[in-house]
């Protein structure tokens, strides 16, 4: 079998699938089936049966245990995953949609759907907030989910769209907002704001609890101190278009991925005595930059103590040695951009696409 074949799915097919595995029943009663295949589908655009065969759905994808072979998919017909949390042996996705995805990664069968409760409602973010909950970041609302369960424990009315979020401690969120970032409490009190970016941000990263790190459409870079909040240092056009991803790689590197298809590895030159910050006096230079992706880089994950991940709007994925600035291997296979990348260990990642698939592949095979 060609292993850069996709594998889609449909409402239908799935309970064929899981019908003859668990039933048992002859060709002559699955060939019937087959034949009402139409007729589900235009039920689907009708959105008659949306909801409950989208239920029926995430129950048991049986086949989904294949995107455990390199480059094998499993095609996420109903949707585009735009985050991915992993906790333990659990993997989480947030749809552009209503509802999150839990798979056991041990079988790669979704085991979860969590749904939001009010119509119109999508998930843009998810955050690990412990080993058991996760934090939804929606258009309308902040949720904190009993994974284990599939049950809300808090969910916190806002009166504006969470594009993107962090969690700064057990008690604390910084929340981008345009050109702005909200530090909350998780009763959404506003403790203070950011300000100082002249486009809207893209990424954020913590560095440790009292120092974080944004970029965006103003090709800068800036560091901000938590405890004292303001900004202490500035990079200016860290490159030549906007700065899409920021990845801390270590206690004094950090990587930046770009518009302009670079991805930059920066480290802090501590010129004073506290090691414990930055401060203003501390230089921050560019070490390296890796070039090989054709088109904007979308996400960068550290994957050990001298390689990193990236994927692309080019449609890859690129393993890089960034210690020398080298491409390891090159990864093909999904038919769209790549937004997300995410770590499972050393030597396995997911990416999600927005040719609407989730792959599970090797690193080194």
């Amino acid at each position: 079998m060609n292993t850069n074949t996709l594998l889609p799915f449909t409402s239908l097919s799935n309970i064929i699938f899981n019908f003859t595995r668990f039933k048992k029943k002859s060709l002559a009663l699955l060939y019937l089936l087959l034949l009402e295949y139409s007729s589900y589908l235009e039920m689907i655009r009708n959105k008659k049966l949306h909801k409950t065969i989208l239920k029926i759905n995430m129950v048991d994808l049986v086949e989904s245990r294949i995107i455990f072979e390199p480059q094998k998919s499993m095609a996420l017909n109903y949707s585009h995953i735009n985050s991915l949390v992993k906790i333990n042996k659990y993997l989480i996705a947030g749809s552009c949609k209503d509802f999150i995805l839990i798979w056991d990664l041990r079988d790669g069968v979704i085991i979860k759907t969590l749904y939001l409760d009010d119509i119109g409602e999508k998930i843009n973010c998810l955050v690990k907030m412990n080993d058991s909950q996760i934090i939804s970041g929606n258009n309308k609302s902040i949720i904190i989910w009993d994974i284990k369960n599939g049950t809300q424990l808090k969910k916190i009315l806002v009166n504006w769209e969470i594009q993107k979020f962090i969690k700064i401690d057990e008690y604390r969120l910084a929340i981008l907002r345009y050109n702005i970032i909200s530090v909350l409490n998780l009763q959404t009190e506003l403790l203070y704001k950011l300000e100082g970016h002249t486009g809207n941000i893209a990424a954020l990263v913590k560095v440790d609890k009292n120092t974080l790190i944004t970029s965006g459409e103003d090709l800068t870079v800036r560091i901000w101190d938590l405890e004292n909040p303001k900004c202490i240092q500035v990079l200016d056009e860290c490159h030549s278009d906007d700065i899409w991803y920021l990845e801390r790689l270590s206690k004094i590197l950090f990587a930046t991925g770009s518009n302009d298809s670079l991805i930059k590895i920066w480290k802090l030159n501590k010129k004073s005595n506290n090691d414990d910050k930055f401060n203003l006096d501390d230089e921050i230079i560019c070490l390296r930059t890796l070039q090989g992706h054709d088109d904007s880089v979308l996400c960068i994950i550290k994957i050990n103590g001298h390689q990193l991940v990236s994927s692309s709007v080019d449609k890859t994925i690129k393993l890089w040695d960034y210690s020398i600035g080298t491409c390891l291997k090159t990864f093909t296979g999904h038919k769209h951009l790549v937004s997300i990348v995410i770590k499972i260990n050393n030597k396995q990642i997911v990416s999600s696409s927005m040719d609407q698939t989730v792959r599970i592949r090797d690193l080194f095979y």
